[in-house]
């Protein structure tokens, strides 16, 4: 029996996967996942032969198995599925068996048939090759030296912090609001962390609330870098490797490399201490000199500041676009200080109209006293997006107000 989980909350969610495969993602999916970074359908697990598939079915998402950015790819048993911002793991069960086996006849040979029905001898390569992935698998989880000591340090610490809340006397809902904090941050979840910090602000002695809000401002930072790393390593995969295999024809597509190296040059700026610096630093040597950096296309930077927003419909991370137009005038600004200056103002202008297309949706449905909650829950989920992706904080702050009216408003549908 096959089957995925996902850590929610510190806990693990399962799920058995139907004989029939499943459909992954968000609204439009079978089984849906609360991340807005997903697709509403992001990918497609199915049955193959004896295993299981995964494929991509949004063309516009990503998708990493074990690491490895993939449009498709045949599951092993341990193999971790990254899509948006959840990993899916994905499991199999050994039946138990009814009966014993039964005894080889005397004389018959063992070899026969393996237990997925071909014949053992054909097993051999794809042994290895399963093995090579759980090996490499493997490789990609185990922590190096330095990462080991630190957590033994995180232990100690959270031992220590773990006593003086059992010395404190704090009520146990302020204890229990903390670690369910915590726990929300190392789940991904940091709206929903610093939401139940901000709870026992005035309740929680400040050392404490201080040292828990320091864990999850680090857990914060190591999601973001390990995220934003995973991102330029699949975009190497997907849109500049595979053209460095016919060699050639990577000279031919060569905004997709300055693509890759201004993304690796504003990671290294943005977290120079990231253990994925390193590695951002790696990819970006192989493909120096195929492009000349100190004099970009114009059209390159174009590329480069509408790709955060023009993509999707809802995702719209604005605020990498402005990252982005900051790093380029710091880098081009002699060069092309005017077009960067238009590229700003476009940008304001999309982020404005589409922040107060989503302030107007909330209120309509509050003007109108509507009672549709799955149109309600939408909305709300529209204007998280607005704070988590806005590049100012006007709109940041706007949109909290709003999702905030919209949240009363349905509360008074259940009174």
């Amino acid at each position: 029996m096959a089957r995925l989980w996902i850590a929610i909350e510190g806990k693990k969610k399962v799920w058995k996967i139907p004989a029939s495969g499943v459909v992954i993602g968000g609204a439009g999916a079978q089984l849906k996942l609360q991340d807005p970074a997903v697709a509403d359908q992001h990918c497609k697990l199915e049955p193959a032969g004896d295993g299981w598939r995964v494929k991509l079915l949004d063309e516009e998402a990503m998708m990493l198995v074990g690491g490895e950015s993939v449009a498709e790819a045949d599951l092993s048993p341990g193999d971790v599925i990254t899509i948006g911002d959840t990993e899916i793991h994905f499991e199999e069960e050994a039946p138990a068996p009814a009966s014993p086996p039964p005894r080889p006849a005397a004389g018959r040979s063992g070899g026969g048939r393996s237990r997925r029905g071909r014949p053992a001898a054909d097993l051999g390569d794809n042994t290895r090759v399963g093995s090579a992935r759980r090996d490499r698998y493997r490789k990609q989880q185990s922590l190096p030296g330095w990462a080991t000591g630190v957590i033994a340090i995180g232990v100690v610490l959270a031992v220590v912090i773990f006593g003086y809340l059992a010395l404190s006397g704090l009520p146990s809902d302020v204890k229990a609001t903390l670690e369910g904090a915590l726990a929300a941050a190392r789940s991904g979840d940091f709206d929903k962390a610093y939401a139940k910090l901000d709870k026992v602000k005035d309740r929680a002695p400040r050392k404490i609330w201080d040292e828990y809000k320091a864990m999850i401002d680090k857990e914060k930072l190591e999601w973001e870098t390990k995220n934003r790393a995973l991102f330029i390593q699949s975009m190497f995969d997907a849109r500049v490797k595979k053209y460095s295999e016919s060699g050639p024809v990577l000279t031919r597509k060569p905004i997709n490399v300055f693509q890759l190296l201004i993304r690796c040059e504003v990671f290294q700026k943005n977290y120079p201490d990231s253990k994925w610096a390193a590695e951002a630093a790696k990819i970006a040597a192989n493909y120096r000199g195929v492009v000349d950096m100190n004099n970009p296309d114009p059209s390159w930077l174009v590329t480069a500041v509408h790709d955060p927003y023009y993509k999707s419909q809802h995702h719209k991370k604005f605020y990498l676009s402005f990252q982005m137009i900051d790093f380029l005038r710091q880098r081009y600004g002699s060069q092309h200080g005017a077009l960067l200056d238009d590229l700003y103002a476009q940008t304001l202008n999309f982020e404005r109209m589409w922040a107060e297309r989503e302030f107007k949706d909330a209120a309509a449905l509050i003007d109108k006293k509507s009672d549709n909650i799955p149109l309600i829950n939408e909305q709300i989920k529209n204007l998280n997006l607005v704070k988590k992706y806005a590049g100012h904080q006007e709109w940041k702050d706007k949109a909290e107000d709003a999702r905030a009216a919209l949240q009363k408003h349905k509360e008074t549908l259940f009174k």
